[in-house]
């Protein structure tokens, strides 16, 4: 099995707290593109170019600032759930961690080293557990936009659109070679941690005997 279908069900449990994630998302996403475009359309175009009376400008101000709390009360519910999954998710995967190496044989832990096992427990872990809250939700919020971002443009200026479309492909093909050398160089960081979480134990065990 993959690990993304490992992932996935240690995930599935959790599917409906996960689709109101998706939907606060999604209404981050849509207060997120309605204020620039309140500001434009309506403030700067209308008030400010089209000489609109203070009223008008007093409303803008009183729907921006209920945005700003719509999508700060939408981030908050986004994050909190997202978090509360995260560490549901974690913890059963430290006890299942914890589980299959109380089932090793001697032979396992001979060949490895005890800081190496320990980093691996905790630091690969962690890293999860940053990826399953920080970059899920940025993912999330961040595909939306440019969704929505995209769409906006097409409705103001189609010419454009299509021109954003012929470039899309370059962006996406520089940031699948740069997200490779990334993943390269994370599993060597890993790897060096182990090894330095190793001579450290070692060496703290050794202080210990002498």
């Amino acid at each position: 099995m993959s690990p993304w279908r490992r992932l996935l069900a240690y995930l599935r449990p959790y599917w409906p707290i996960l689709a109101v994630v998706v939907l606060l998302t999604l209404l981050v996403t849509l207060t997120t593109l309605a204020l620039p475009w309140i500001i434009g359309k309506d403030l700067i175009d209308s008030v400010i170019l089209g000489g609109k009376s203070l009223k008008l400008l007093n409303l803008i101000v009183l729907i921006l600032i209920g945005l700003l709390a719509l999508k700060g009360l939408f981030s908050f519910g986004q994050t909190y759930l997202i978090s509360l999954v995260n560490f549901k998710v974690i913890t059963e995967i430290r006890n299942r961690i914890y589980e299959h190496l109380q089932r090793l044989s001697l032979s396992f832990y001979r060949k490895r080293q005890t800081g190496e096992i320990i980093s691996r427990v905790i630091n690969d872990v962690d890293q999860l557990q940053n990826a399953l809250t920080n970059t899920t939700v940025n993912f999330l919020t961040n595909c939306l936009i440019l969704i929505g971002v995209f769409g906006l443009i097409f409705y103001l200026h189609w010419q454009l659109s299509l021109f954003i479309l012929l470039v899309i492909p370059i962006l996406a093909f520089t940031a699948n070679k740069f997200g490779s050398w990334i993943r390269k160089f994370s599993s060597s960081i890993q790897a060096r941690i182990a090894h330095i979480s190793s001579i450290l134990q070692e060496t703290i065990v050794g202080v210990e005997v002498v």
